[in-house]
């Protein structure tokens, strides 16, 4: 996990397993993402698993920006994460990027 500056927000890197073995240093990433912009994108072009662990850690990112009126939108999804996304309708919570920030990964 890591966090690059894009423009004017932040980008979080999210990699390989998010699971519930995982899921307090996730929380813990999230929510210090959460506290050092007012944009933000998740990537997670390279996540290899999601539970519903990690389901439930993204939408309560995403209700948490709402609450701080931050703007938290998807980057980039692994055909495993467009996979899950489309699955459980969770594309419905999240914005997504504008043709400037276009998704490099499996489509949103």
């Amino acid at each position: 996990m890591r966090i690059e500056k894009k423009g004017n927000g932040l980008v979080a890197f999210l990699e390989g397993d998010l699971t519930i073995y995982n899921a307090n240093a996730i929380r813990d990433f999230l929510l210090a993402f959460l506290d050092d912009s007012a944009e933000l994108e998740l990537d997670l072009s390279k996540v290899n698993e999601m539970d519903s662990a990690a389901i439930q850690l993204l939408l309560s990112a995403c209700k948490q920006a709402g609450r701080q009126q931050k703007t938290l939108r998807l980057g980039a999804l692994s055909d495993f994460a467009t996979e899950v996304f489309r699955l459980v309708n969770l594309k419905q919570f999240f914005k997504t990027p504008s043709a400037t920030g276009a998704i490099q990964g499996g489509q949103v």
